[in-house]
C-alpha cells in the first residue's frame, strides 16, 4: 500500500485548517476516505471483531485510486479517542492503524496544556455536560466507569506508542501555536518531514469559521441550559424539554455582559490543579518537535 501521512489529531490544534485548507488542496494532498468511512471501518469496530484483512483491503481500494504525485492523508480527530472520557481507545486504534496500514507516516498537532483544558471543558459544556469545571477535571471515579484523566494531554505517552509502531523518524509533532504565529514554517516543517516541497493552501478554506464554541461567560448558562438538553454527554437530560434547554444554551452563546469573570476562574483553576503536571512530559516530547517548546511557552522542568 501507498505510504500515508496518518494524522491522530487532537481537537483544536490546528484541525480545521488541516483538514479544509492544507489537506484539501488537490495539488498536493488526497483524502480519499470520508469521516464516515473511517469510523465504521476503524474507529467503532470492536477491537475482539475487528478484522485488519478486511479492513487494509477497503482502505488500499481507495488509496490505490490516488494520484501518485499527491500526499494521500488520513486526519481524523476521532483516532485520538475521546478525551472526554480518557481517550483510552487511542493506543488500540494505533495498533489497528498499523495493522492496516504497515508502514506511514504521523503527524501530531498538539496545543499548550492550559489552553487543551480549557477548551476540552468548553467543549464538554457545548456536548451537553453538566459538572463544574472542578468535578470536571478531578471527578469521582467508580469502579469500571471511566472519566476525564489529564494524561490524555501528556502527550509523549501516545507519541512514543507510535513510535513503538511506527519508528519514531516516522514521526513530528507540530505545535498549533507554530502554526498560528509562523504558517510558513509549520509547512515548511511538515515538507521537510515528507521529504517535499510543500505550499500554503491556494483557497484560504481554513478561514471559514466552523465549530463555533461559546465563550468562557457562558458557563453558567450552558450548565443550566444542559439540565434540559439532549446532547451526546446528557442522554436525555434531567427534564426532557429541549426547547428550555436551547433557549439557556442560546443565551450562553450571545450574551457577553453577564459571568465576564468565568473564563479567569478557569484559568486559575486549571493553574492550580495541574501547574508542573505536564512538565516532564514536554520534555521528553520535544525530540519529535522541530521547533523549542520553551519558545511558545510549554511547560518544562525547571
Amino acid at each position: 500500500m501507498k505510504t500515508v501521512l496518518i494524522h491522530p489529531a487532537f481537537h483544536k490544534t490546528g484541525t480545521t485548517y488541516l483538514q479544509y485548507g492544507l489537506f484539501a488542496d488537490a495539488a498536493q494532498f488526497c483524502q480519499p476516505w470520508s469521516r464516515a468511512f473511517i469510523e465504521a471501518h476503524l474507529i467503532k469496530p470492536h477491537p475482539l471483531r475487528f478484522n485488519a484483512e478486511n479492513a487494509r483491503a477497503l482502505f488500499q481500494k481507495q488509496t490505490d485510486m490516488t494520484p501518485t504525485s499527491v500526499i494521500t492523508v488520513l486526519s481524523e480527530e476521532g483516532l485520538g479517542g475521546n478525551p472526554h472520557y480518557g481517550a483510552r481507545e487511542a493506543g488500540t486504534t494505533a495498533a489497528k492503524l498499523k495493522a492496516v496500514f504497515g508502514e506511514a507516516k504521523i503527524l501530531f498537532t498538539i496545543r499548550r496544556q492550559p489552553d487543551m483544558l480549557r477548551s476540552l471543558y468548553i467543549q464538554y459544556l457545548k456536548e451537553g455536560g453538566k459538572h463544574s469545571a472542578s468535578n470536571f477535571f478531578l471527578p469521582k471515579l467508580y469502579s469500571e466507569f471511566f472519566a476525564f484523566d489529564p494524561e490524555v494531554f501528556a502527550y509523549h505517552h501516545i507519541v512514543n506508542h507510535y513510535a513503538g509502531f511506527f519508528g519514531a523518524s516516522n514521526i513530528i509533532v507540530l505545535p498549533q501555536e507554530y502554526l498560528k504565529h509562523d504558517e510558513a514554517g509549520f509547512i515548511a516543517a511538515l515538507g521537510r518531514f515528507l521529504g517535499q516541497t510543500l505550499r500554503p493552501a491556494v483557497e484560504k478554506q481554513h478561514d471559514v469559521v466552523r465549530n463555533i464554541s461559546p465563550p468562557e461567560s457562558s458557563i453558567p448558562f450552558m450548565r443550566l441550559g444542559n439540565h434540559f438538553y439532549k446532547g451526546p454527554l446528557n442522554e436525555p437530560g434531567f427534564i426532557n424539554t429541549s426547547l428550555l434547554g436551547n433557549v439557556f444554551r442560546s443565551l450562553g452563546y450571545n450574551q457577553r455582559l453577564l459571568f465576564k469573570g468565568e473564563g479567569a476562574r478557569l484559568r486559575a483553576l486549571i493553574q492550580t490543579q495541574f501547574s508542573g503536571h505536564y512538565a516532564q512530559s514536554n520534555a521528553e516530547l520535544q525530540k519529535y518537535v522541530p521547533v523549542s517548546l520553551k519558545d511558545y511557552q510549554y511547560e518544562l522542568p525547571q
